[in-house]
């Protein structure tokens, strides 16, 4: 009997039968698990870089800093820095999360990555404020977050 689980083949073992028990043997290559492994951290990326946008958008700088444990940047110094650049943030097209220019940081423990992001505004769409950021994997739904800077580039 086979089992529908895409990574695994997997067998109904007849010694395990009575107990209704599966006897799985990997059936993919390391080359593959590590494409897989590649598109959920990706995946686990644009969810929290989403989130995060979500909230500068909705101008929530205090859950900003609650998420990010004030390290950084502060609700006051982020709100600052949109006040300043005198133009309504807006969500960017969902396809720009999926463009993130996402680099790793090599030997980082636990792995980390720097993400830059750009915003997009109501005025110009894609404008010239980016949100740089670090992201660091702490085994949860999310990446924990750091906020480096919020600027004109």
């Amino acid at each position: 009997m086979e089992h529908p689980c895409p990574l695994y083949t997997c067998k109904l073992s007849l010694l395990t039968e009575a107990l209704s028990g599966w006897e799985c043997q990997l059936n993919t290559s390391s080359h593959e698990m590590a494409q897989w492994v590649k598109l959920v951290d990706k995946s686990k990326i644009r969810d929290t870089v989403r989130r995060l946008v979500e909230l500068l958008v909705a101008g929530d700088y205090d859950s900003i800093e609650e998420a990010t444990r004030g390290r950084r940047l502060t609700a006051e110094q982020l709100r600052q820095a949109v006040e300043e650049y005198d133009r309504e943030l807006q969500m960017p097209p969902e396809a720009e999360f999926h463009n993130l220019d996402v680099n790793e940081i090599e030997g980082a423990i636990p792995r980390a990555a720097w993400v830059l992001v750009d915003l997009w505004t109501v005025e110009e769409g894609r404008s010239d404020l980016t949100l740089e950021i670090r992201l660091t994997e702490t085994g949860g739904e999310l990446y924990d977050i750091e906020i480096d800077n919020l600027h004109v580039l």
